[in-house]
């Protein structure tokens, strides 16, 4: 027996062994087979399933060197370059001599572009040229580096030679294609590129880059086959359709852009973005009631999609349709009443009416939603909002920690609650806000904009330009990091690297006509009149509201002296479309400057005939009739004005200043009360009714005064002071008045009527040396102001 115990123990040790040896070659193979297929999916672009499987991988060997780097492949494909940042890093500790791995990490160094990073990258460059020597990839790398920090002669002739050599580096040929377009050198470009989409067929990145260079050029039949080519490799990507169909609109083919948005539409009828694509092209390139048509058909055709209304509502707002927005916003909630949809809906006419300053209607839409879903955030953000507008931190400060208790990835709440601090005057909260707004979600791009305009909004502007630039490292192509930037280098008076900035915010987003217009303005200002109009007619083709940038292009060719082209301009408009109210508008704007007052007069008719919601028009031709001393002419203008415009406060104010100016201070007052009748939260209106009342009512009129200007005490606006401050003044209680005015004429000691008020309530306190200082300096001012006869009198009476 012992012998067969002994026998048996050394057979079980050997069973074990064998399982043993047997499992971790299972675990070995397992682990091959997942990197095997991970890499596989990688190729087929299937990044979700080449995920899973090199976290498998992971999962069996945490210290495996492959599995991070081709993670790391995974989130810098996904932009998360800090996340690649990371995997790369774990790939090199695990296995120092991983040189793919350094090659990706020198890049991502190099992409952040700081000196301690070019240095870093250097580094690796030495590194991988050990261990490889003749990389190309480390050649690149230098002459990228060698771009950034020193010589761009050298650099151009380095990465020529090193793109000559290996004709797949596709980073180092789009960067010497947007060299070759930075010096000029377009069919050098062009042939660049040409040769490398030959070299590699299948990279659509190169292919849309040579298409876009040959579509800039008017090379337009090459630049429509290499579109086209796009489209046959990815036919179910919908932006390459787009971007044909862009192209087509471009260079006014605009019945193939059509086609190549329908055929868009067909392959997923049930998305609303689609539909808005094809009604934006109708409306910039064909006109405004053709989109509307083809919006509300669409609309039939679909009336389930309620994404498609809501695009609908979107359409309306950009149109400047206000009552549509709200009737498409009413119906859809009665059509749902409090479903997904309805509460949407509701919202949405909140924040709408909350643009217009009808507080009070947006509050009884916002109610409605909270009544039934008290913790929507939506509902809750409004509210906030609501209360901001009403300069009461307190409330919104309350409602926004909810907000972003409960989302903490929400952009908008937590600038927002910053605000609320800001206004509170919590700035330390307000800064740690914004950047635990950037821990909670650091791949959102708004919440690294947030922080670094506060920052910037602090004078901070070094800080800010390196917070921009680290984000930019991940956000490479962000349009709005890049317009933040734009402001500091704007300020800062860097010319050359605006320009440089501006052209990558084109490249970014070719669609804006922003970066256009800015582009012009500089032009402009440097008397380069060709290169501004060029951008101001980029900026036109772009727009679906025309008038700003055509304004510009008319003001660039008057700065020239060119009125006889800017006339010309817009008369090749008005022979399009004879009642187009921008090109009406502007050519009587022109006459008006020529002072043919008749022929302005006519051209103002018509652009107010034309557009006669659009208030422009009609100011433009009351302002021609106040310079020609027909101030009954243009009492009418305005008349006529509020009955057709769907805003009529612009046109209220002017009417009632009119008649301030002409003494008739009844008839104003009645005008800024009907302005507080529909929008009760309109501080202007407020402050000019009570000042009105203060200083020609009665008693009643100056505690009704009062009453409405009390909740001027939080803001921080000098005139809306003073006028809380006359007030009380008026009403008899001087200290609070004195209290009031002395921050108000400390701050702005300029404005006379300030010290006049202040004068008064001295001497109302019994101080008339100190009421004397000031009355002298109001009343030995040359400005006009409203009670300075009466201030006069109360000095001479001092």
């Amino acid at each position: 027996m012992k012998y067969l115990i002994k026998g048996l123990t050394k057979f079980t040790i050997s069973v074990t062994l064998v399982i043993s040896l047997v499992a971790c070659g299972g675990a070995e193979d397992r682990k091959e087979k997942y990197l095997e297929k991970g890499k596989a999916y990688l190729e087929e672009k299937n990044y979700d399933k080449a995920r899973i499987e090199f976290k498998n991988v992971l999962q069996i060997d945490p210290k495996f060197a492959d599995a991070y780097f081709y993670m790391g492949i995974l989130y810098e494909n996904d932009k998360e370059l800090r996340k690649a940042f990371g995997h790369y890093k774990k790939a090199i500790e695990l296995n120092p001599k991983y040189t793919e791995a350094k090659v990706k990490l020198a890049k991502i160094y190099v992409i952040a572009g700081t000196k301690d990073f070019m240095d870093l990258a250097s580094k690796l460059v030495v590194e991988i040229q050990q261990e490889a020597p003749g990389s190309t990839d480390a050649k690149l790398i230098s002459a990228i580096i060698e771009y950034k920090t020193g010589s761009k002669v050298e650099a151009k002739k380095a990465l020529e030679a090193v793109v000559k050599e290996d004709s797949k580096l596709v980073d180092g040929i789009n960067l010497l294609a947007n060299i070759y377009l930075n010096d000029d050198e377009d069919e050098k470009a062009i042939r660049l590129l040409n040769k490398a989409v030959s070299d590699n067929s299948k990279n659509i990145g190169l292919k849309l880059s040579l298409a876009k260079l040959l579509a800039k050029n008017k090379h337009n039949i090459e630049a429509e086959k290499e579109f086209k080519k796009v489209i046959k490799l990815e036919p179910e990507k919908y932006s390459h359709r787009m971007i044909l169909a862009s192209f087509y609109s471009t260079i006014k083919e605009l019945d193939k852009a059509e086609t190549v948005l329908r055929d868009a539409i067909k392959q997923d009828e049930d998305d609303a973005q689609r539909y808005l694509l094809l009604v934006e092209m109708l409306a910039s390139r064909v006109s405004l009631s053709k989109a509307e048509e083809e919006l509300q058909a669409a609309i039939r055709n679909k009336p389930d999609l309620y994404d498609l209304k809501f695009a609908q509502v979107l359409f309306l707002s950009k149109t400047g349709k206000a009552d549509d927005v709200k009737d498409a916003l009413k119906q859809i909630i009665n059509d749902r009443s409090y479903d997904v949809e309805g509460v949407k809906a509701r919202n949405l006419l909140a924040n709408y009416l909350l643009s217009e300053r009808d507080l009070s209607g947006a509050k009884k839409y916002v109610d409605e939603v909270i009544a039934e879903y008290p913790n929507n955030i939506d509902a809750l953000l409004i509210t906030s909002k609501l209360a901001l507008s009403e300069s009461d931190a307190i409330t919104a400060i309350n409602g926004l920690r909810t907000v972003v208790k409960n989302a903490p990835k929400n952009a908008e709440a937590t600038l927002l609650l910053a605000q609320a601090y800001e206004m509170n005057s919590e700035s330390a909260l307000a800064e740690s806000e914004l950047k635990k707004a950037i821990e909670f979600s650091p791949l959102n791009v708004k919440v690294h904009v947030n922080y670094a305009d506060y920052v910037a909004s602090k004078g901070r502007l070094d800080e800010a330009a390196s917070n921009i630039d680290e984000a930019l490292t991940y956000f490479k192509d962000s349009y709005e990091l890049m317009d933040v930037k734009l402001k500091i280098l704007a300020s800062k008076g860097k010319e050359q690297e605006v320009l440089a900035l501006l052209d990558d915010m084109e490249h970014a987003d070719p669609k804006k006509a922003d970066v256009n217009i800015t582009k012009g303005q500089y032009y402009l200002s440097k008397k380069r009149t060709s290169d501004a109009l060029n951008q101001f007619e980029k900026a036109y083709e772009k727009s679906i509201d025309k008038y700003k940038s055509l304004k510009l292009i008319i003001k660039a060719y008057l700065l020239n002296k060119q009125v006889d082209n800017a006339l010309a301009r817009l008369q090749k408009i008005l022979d399009e479309k004879p009642n187009d109210p921008a090109a009406l508008l502007l050519t009587g704007k022109i006459y008006l400057l020529q002072k043919k007052f008749a022929e302005a007069e006519s051209y103002f008719k018509l652009a107010s005939k034309e557009a006669d919601t659009w208030f422009v028009p009609y100011s433009s031709l009351a302002s021609l009739y106040i310079a020609n001393n027909k101030v009954d002419n243009a009492k009418k203008v305005f008349q006529e004005a509020i009955k057709k415009l769907k805003n009529k406060a612009p046109a209220q104010f002017q009417l009632a200043a009119i008649y301030e100016r002409e003494h008739e201070y009844t008839i104003a007052t009645g005008i800024y009360r009907e302005i507080i009748d529909v929008h009760p939260n309109d501080k202007l209106a407020i402050n000019n009714y009570s000042s009105l009342m203060l200083d020609h009512g009665n008693e009643s009129d100056i505690k009704k005064a009062l009453e409405l200007v009390k909740g001027f005490e939080n803001l921080k606006e000098p005139a809306f002071l003073d006028t809380l401050a006359w007030a009380y003044a008026k009403s008899g209680d001087s200290v609070k008045a004195v209290e009031i005015l002395k921050d108000v004429v400390e701050r702005m000691p300029k404005p006379a009527i300030f010290r006049y008020h202040l004068g008064y309530a001295l001497y109302e306190l019994g101080d008339k040396a100190a009421a004397k200082s000031h009355l002298e300096i109001a009343v030995s001012s040359d400005q006009v102001f409203e009670g300075k006869v009466k201030a006069a009198e109360l000095l001479e009476s001092i």
